[in-house]
């Protein structure tokens, strides 16, 4: 049933998402287009209409990219709090397996983003030197990551920036799931739940950061895993407490 869920969450979403980034493609190509014309022409109304593309590549370039990100949101609060709820709910599923085959096509559309933007940036300003750059920094990156302390550092560090990410999504599916347990001033509470509690997620983490500093001889490695396990909590709970309001207490818009 999860693999299921999830292939209909790439279906349902990825088609918006395909067709944002090829308008972003195409914006692209027309920069890059333009950027010849005017390193080639010498002209005055060349001159304005190559700034009048950038602006407009930008504008497009930058919007799109928020867009992508809003949609994952306002996806969610249409299938699962507006009329599209009420079947939503009713299917034969659990809210913790549907709410995980929604977050696994968030983390693929996260990567899909860092993937497509700098590639679509680089045909733009006719340089894909930014792009071998990137892979040049990774790569001696890895050469250095030869001693295997630096490497167990870098393995977790990457781990606790996926919690990052997984709780930077999981806190605004709880907040926006917990403000529905109201009946009233739904969306209000939403927002007065979710500064609440990154107000004190972030209380915590500076405890935690605080009393990690004050151990003796405390090592690189072990700090990182702590707060690696810390944003792993953060996510757990998050988890628990958004399938939880869908199972039990939510009113629906």
């Amino acid at each position: 049933m999860l693999g299921k869920l999830i292939k209909n969450e790439f279906v349902q979403r990825y088609k918006t998402v395909c067709g944002i980034y090829l308008m972003v493609l195409a914006a692209s190509i027309v920069e890059n287009i333009a950027r010849l014309v005017y390193d080639k022409t010498e002209s005055d109304v060349i001159d304005n209409l190559y700034r009048i593309i950038t602006v407009s590549f930008m504008l497009v370039f930058i919007g799109s990219a928020v867009m992508v990100v809003l949609l994952s949101f306002l996806d969610y609060n249409k299938r699962l709090f507006k009329d599209q709820g009420y079947l939503t709910h009713t299917l034969p599923v659990k809210p913790s397996t549907m709410l995980f085959a929604r977050v696994v096509c968030d983390l693929a559309i996260c990567l899909s983003v860092v993937v497509v933007y700098p590639f679509c940036f680089s045909i733009a300003i006719r340089n894909f030197d930014m792009l071998k750059d990137v892979f040049d920094i990774f790569n001696e990156l890895f050469l250095q990551l030869s001693d295997s302390e630096m490497l167990e550092i870098f393995i977790f560090a990457m781990v606790m920036l996926f919690f990052i990410l997984l709780f930077s999504i999981w806190l605004y599916y709880f907040a926006y799931a917990a403000g529905h347990s109201f009946k009233k001033n739904k969306k209000v509470m939403s927002v007065v739940i979710y500064i609440a509690i990154y107000a004190i997620s972030e209380v915590i983490l500076s405890l935690v950061s605080t009393w990690v500093e004050k151990l003796v001889n405390v090592q690189d490695l072990t700090a990182v895993i702590i707060h690696a396990v810390v944003f792993a909590i953060y996510t757990v709970l998050c988890f628990i407490g958004t399938a939880t309001v869908c199972k039990n207490h939510l009113n629906l818009e």
